[in-house]
């Protein structure tokens, strides 16, 4: 698979985005319905976590009779996150205490344009904060998307527990950031229930594309800064009530996968969700949480596959 890197314009002016474009190592197909994905990641994390799913799903192609052929294949950073993060530093004033989900979707629909992709051949595939801005961008432009796959996404919002001055979002502040090696940062992580179950392909490239070496400590820190990703649970009240309120305007076909152990969403959440969207389809995952992404890729990639070629 060719891999490209991009930077384009965030829907802020003067704000940019750091993209990754990647190419499938199998030609078009003729006769074949060529599809394009976009890809928006959770919050605190970044793009390059997409890949294994994305190797996963390209292999699938690559020995399926599938009806069509993955086109060109999108992830990018939040503004604030990832590579983007570098990108912006020093613009981000505006992203410290509270970070609207709007914004991302609004990034979300700038991507979009930016690189071609149109509704009638384009999925949106979203993990978490990343899924429900998807879902967002879809009530903000509706057929944006062909179809919207989503795992884990949030679809409601503890206001106390999300207050900008909460517990939580103090102790997400206020959390470690900062390790001598490699080493020292995953055997950090294996101790927290967070990350715990995450495979070692994930943990590796957690640390080798989300973290960076501070040339004033000499110490590896998170480029999804704590102070962004606690701002971005801060601002998630308002973009979920308001998906929520117009989720009407979602009509194209939407899938949502969770965890069995997830701690954001319930089977009850989400059939009210469901109810006024004319095409979903909801499957439970077992012996995972809401990062499944990371802990077990393989079922989502059949469950992605097959949600691609209904099309």
């Amino acid at each position: 698979m060719k891999v490209v890197d991009h930077i384009v314009k965030g829907s802020r002016k003067g704000i940019q985005i750091a993209a990754r474009v990647y190419s499938p190592s199998k030609a078009l197909e003729e006769g074949k319905k060529p599809i394009n994905l976009l890809f928006a990641h959770a919050n605190g994390f970044h793009k390059e976590l997409w890949e294994p799913l994305i190797r996963r799903v390209e292999k699938l192609f690559e020995k399926g009779n599938s009806k069509v052929s993955l086109n060109k294949i999108v992830a990018f950073d939040a503004v604030h996150q990832g590579d983007s993060a570098k990108l912006n530093k020093g613009k981000l004033g505006y992203a410290t205490e509270k970070f609207e989900w709007h914004e991302y979707a609004r990034d979300i629909l700038s991507v979009l344009d930016q690189f071609g992709l149109r509704g009638v051949d384009t999925i949106g595939i979203g993990h978490s904060y990343g899924g429900s801005s998807t879902l967002l961008s879809e009530t903000l432009r509706p057929l944006s998307f062909m179809g919207i796959f989503c795992v884990d996404p949030v679809l409601s919002r503890d206001e106390e527990k999300f207050d900008s001055k909460s517990k939580f979002i103090m102790a997400t502040i206020n959390r470690k950031n900062g390790w001598k090696t490699k080493e020292e940062f995953i055997k950090y992580a294996r101790s927290k229930p967070v990350y715990a179950d995450w495979t070692e392909e994930s943990l590796n490239i957690f640390f080798d594309h989300g973290t960076f070496k501070c040339t004033e400590t000499q110490l590896y820190k998170l480029k999804a800064d704590p102070i962004f990703e606690a701002a971005s649970y801060a601002g998630g009240i308002s973009g979920v009530k308001n998906m929520e309120k117009s989720r009407h305007l979602i009509l194209c076909p939407v899938e949502i996968v969770y965890g069995e152990h997830s701690n954001v969403l319930t089977k009850s959440r989400m059939e009210t969700f469901a109810s006024e969207l004319p095409h979903i389809k909801i499957t439970q995952f077992k012996n995972v949480g809401h990062l499944m992404l990371m802990e077990d890729p393989d079922p989502i990639s059949v469950s992605l596959y097959n949600f691609i070629n209904s099309f």
